[in-house]
Order: structure tokens, then C-alpha cells, then sequence
């Protein structure tokens, strides 16, 4: 069976809209808000697998997750709303302390129907190695070094961490990410932080109050989560679809 897993609400396409499964001709397909980092990750993953204990045989090769959500880009080619479908899945240098695997890569069947659809749908694409770090990167030049550490396209927080759960238990696994913020734009953390959580009125409005600068910067970065949800689900009703 498929799972689809989502850090936040927020990435929802609308085909994904009600309740916790979506029917797609005529297939049930179980999706799951992971939280944003690694423990939220770990933890709401570790509950699904002890929840469906009696519905999955985590043995059954059929059994996949495929991750759907935002990314930041890294490099310098990649413009917002830009499809990134990873060749590998790194963890940041600074978090690699005690662990024996730093990387690992998605199921190649699912890589491969992926690059198929995005380009099918007219998408533009990119086929690059990611990076998941355990903060939200929002300086050019922190993203400037991170690119340099990595030579990764995208960075995210949640990636390698669903790759290792689904590793130790032999399920297939990839990871589709939109990219909202580019190399070259340099976002508040506060704005990222705002505009990736629930947005309350009155937060907004201490915004605009003191930062009137940032309410822009926020309303525009809005426009480009609404687009960017739009090709995530332009891209997961062609990933479902059936064969042709």
C-alpha cells in the first residue's frame, strides 16, 4: 500500500483534502502529517507504524511512502515552483556525528515514474541530491555554505529522516518537493516561520505594525506556498493515476 506523508497541513493538495485516505480510482490511499524536523518526524511515523500494526504487513514489497511537501533551494538554477525529485537524500555535515549512514537514496521505480509525470505535466524539474537540516535556512549565505558543504539542489528537514524509517523496514520510499524560496532570496526566518505555521490575525497584524517591510515579504511568499500546493497536486494526481 502507498502512504502519503506530508510535514505540514499546509502542503495538503486539495485532492487530499478531507479525512486521513483519499479514494483514487477506486485505490485507498492513506495519507499522514509528519510534523516539521526530526522528532516530529520520527515520533508521528513510530505512531503510524504501531497504529496500523493489524492493516500493514511491513514485509509486503508493495508497501511504499511517497513524501510530498516544500523545499529551499540551494542552487542557483532552481526558481520557485520548480518540481525537485532527489537522486539522494543527505543529512547536513553537522548533524553526522555517531552515524554510520549519511545518505540514502530513493526506490528507483518510484524515481523513475516520478520524472516521467513531472515531465508529462510540463513541469520544470530537477534531478538532484537534497539536504535535510534541523532548521529552517533562510540567509543567502547560509544557504551559500550549504551548498558548498553538500553540492545539494534543495534543502528540506524532513527527507532523510522518513528515508531511514523506511529503510529498516524495507519499504519503498521517495520524496517530492516545490521549491518556495530560491538561492538568490534572502527570507526572514520569523516570515518562514510565520508563513509555514497557523497564520493568527493578530500575529499578522503585529507584523504590519512593526515590521511593514516584512507583512510584504510575507504576502508574497503566501503566493508562492498557494502555487507552489497547486503543482503538488497537479503532480500527485498524475503520480496516481493508473498506468496507461
Amino acid at each position: 500500500m502507498l502512504t502519503i506523508a506530508l510535514p505540514m497541513s499546509l502542503e495538503r493538495p486539495g485532492l487530499l483534502s478531507i479525512g486521513r485516505s483519499k479514494r483514487i480510482n477506486n485505490k485507498e490511499y492513506p495519507y499522514l502529517v509528519i510534523g516539521v524536523g526530526k522528532e516530529s518526524t520520527q515520533r508521528m511515523l513510530a505512531k503510524w507504524a504501531l497504529d496500523n500494526r493489524d492493516l500493514y504487513d511491513f514485509e509486503d514489497a508493495n508497501n511504499a511512502i511517497l513524501l510530498i511537501g516544500f523545499c529551499g533551494g540551494l542552487d542557483p538554477r532552481l526558481r520557485p515552483g520548480d518540481v525537485v525529485v532527489s537522486t539522494h537524500y543527505l543529512l547536513d555535515p553537522e548533524l553526522r556525528e555517531g552515524r554510520a549512514i549519511n545518505q540514502f537514496h530513493p526506490n528507483q521505480d518510484m524515481f523513475l515514474k516520478a520524472v516521467h509525470v513531472v515531465a508529462e505535466k510540463n513541469m520544470r524539474l530537477s534531478t538532484a541530491p537534497s539536504i535535510t537540516t534541523n532548521h529552517i535556512v533562510g540567509t543567502r549565505t547560509e544557504k551559500s555554505k550549504l551548498r558548498e558543504s553538500s553540492n545539494a539542489a534543495a534543502v528540506n528537514m524532513e527527507d532523510f529522516w522518513v528515508a531511514d524509517f523506511a529503510r529498516q523496514r524495507d519499504i519503498r520510499f521517495l520524496s517530492v518537493r516545490v521549491v518556495i524560496d530560491e538561492e538568490a532570496l534572502e527570507v526572514s526566518t520569523d516570515i518562514l516561520n510565520l508563513s509555514l505555521a497557523q497564520i493568527l490575525p493578530w500575529k499578522v497584524l503585529q507584523l504590519g505594525l512593526s515590521r511593514p517591510k516584512q507583512l510584504i515579504q510575507l504576502g508574497k511568499l503566501l503566493i508562492r506556498l498557494v502555487f507552489a500546493k497547486r503543482k503538488l497536486g497537479i503532480f500527485v494526481g498524475g503520480f496516481l493515476a493508473p498506468t496507461k
